[in-house]
């Protein structure tokens, strides 16, 4: 779920007959980045001075939830061409539901938060779930069925995946368990910002 849907090193058509310079292949490594955003997300979780109290069970639990959302941000450097896009993204799939799984397992009465009066950050949590699998099962073969062309599928593409990290990133600050200060929330909010949205907004228009 490409933020810059870098669209790999392929030549992008502009309406005008030009064809724009071939993308740079410096992000097909961005699988790279996720241990890094793993570790930021790791050292930010660090700098509250009153993180939940649940013990270290509780904190593996949450861990997965952190190793989901760190992968949904590396798919926004993934190029959606490249053959690691889709397994990442059905990574984070499997990431977030042993994460909620696991914490189901552990303490039944978290099924409260599954109820309609569920909190806020718990329906953006599921939500985010929700469309990060639509945008799994709607690419790869499944595309040339489901849309008419490939700029449709990349601009439906690219706001799913607007949703899908905000969504993710709501659910993360609006549960405060380990992100619950002002320094915290900026930080958080700048990792999850869109590299090169402005570019590939243009570029879906061709």
């Amino acid at each position: 779920m490409p933020w810059s849907n870098r669209f790999s090193s392929v030549n992008v058509r502009c309406p005008e007959g030009k064809t724009a310079p071939p993308r740079s292949d410096a992000s097909s490594s961005a699988t790279g980045w996720l241990p890094v955003i793993a570790a930021v997300l790791y050292a930010l979780a660090w700098l509250t001075a009153t993180s939940a109290a649940g013990g270290w069970l509780w904190d593996l639990g949450n861990g997965l939830g952190f190793v989901a959302f760190a992968l949904i941000l590396a798919l926004s450097l993934e190029p959606g061409r490249s053959p690691l896009h889709r397994p990442l993204a059905w990574l984070a799939v499997g990431a977030t539901v042993a994460h909620g799984g696991y914490l189901l397992a552990s303490d039944a009465t978290l099924l409260e938060y599954l109820k309609p009066t569920m909190p806020p950050y718990m329906a953006a949590g599921l939500l985010a779930l929700g469309l990060l699998v639509l945008s799994a099962l709607s690419s790869g073969k499944a595309r040339r069925r489901i849309f008419p062309s490939r700029p449709t599928f990349r601009r439906v593409h690219w706001a799913l995946s607007t949703v899908v990290i905000a969504g993710a990133g709501y659910h993360v600050a609006g549960s405060a368990f380990y992100f619950n200060e002002g320094r915290q929330m900026a930080l958080l909010g700048r990792s999850g910002y869109p590299p090169d949205s402005e570019r590939v907004r243009a570029a879906a228009r061709h």
